[in-house]
C-alpha cells in the first residue's frame, strides 16, 4: 500500500501530492461520468431491528411515520447510485447508517418503481428530482426526503 506523501522539487515549486489508495471494494469516479449530481436512496434494516438510539433518532426526525414503516437513507452523489452504494459498503466516504444498516439500494434516477406504497404522482416527483442535474443537490435531496416522509416512511438524510 502506498501512503500519502508530499514531494517538493524546490521551495518555489508547487507541491506534488500522490493519491491515497482506495479501500478494497471502493469505486473511483469514472472520467466518463456525466457532470451533475443524482439523488439516491438506500433501504435500511426494519425499524424494530435498529438499535434503540437509532430508533429514537428516527422518531425525532419522522414524528409522522407510520408504525412498522420502512426506513430509508437519502443521499446525493456524482457517482452512479450503484457505485456510491458500493463505496458506502466498503467504508469509503460512508454514512454509518448505510454501512451498518443498509439492506437494499433504491435507484431513484432510473424508472424502476421499487418504492412499494408510494403513490404514483409522488413516485414521478421523486424520479424527476433524482435525475442527474447540476442544480442544487442539497435541495433536491431534502425534497426527496420530505416526499418520502409525507408518505409515512422513516427517513434519514443529512
Amino acid at each position: 500500500m502506498k501512503s500519502v506523501t508530499t514531494e517538493s522539487k524546490s521551495p518555489s515549486s508547487p507541491e506534488k501530492k500522490t493519491q491515497k489508495p482506495l479501500p478494497p471494494g471502493a469505486i473511483k469516479l469514472s472520467k466518463t461520468t456525466p457532470p451533475g449530481w443524482i439523488v439516491y436512496a438506500v433501504e435500511l434494516q426494519p425499524f424494530g431491528k435498529l438499535p434503540i438510539g437509532k430508533q429514537r433518532q428516527l422518531l425525532e426526525l419522522n414524528p409522522q411515520a407510520k408504525n412498522k414503516a420502512r426506513v430509508f437513507y437519502v443521499g446525493q452523489s456524482r457517482h452512479e447510485a450503484v457505485d456510491r452504494y458500493q463505496n458506502h459498503l466498503s467504508g469509503f466516504n460512508a454514512s454509518a447508517w448505510v454501512k451498518n444498516f443498509g439492506s437494499k439500494l433504491i435507484v431513484l434516477d432510473k424508472w424502476k418503481p421499487e418504492l412499494r406504497g408510494v403513490r404514483l404522482h409522488v413516485l414521478k416527483s421523486i424520479f424527476q428530482l433524482a435525475q442527474r442535474d447540476k442544480s442544487e443537490p442539497n435541495a433536491r435531496e431534502y425534497q426527496v426526503a420530505e416526499l418520502l416522509r409525507a408518505e409515512g416512511f422513516h427517513v434519514y438524510s443529512k
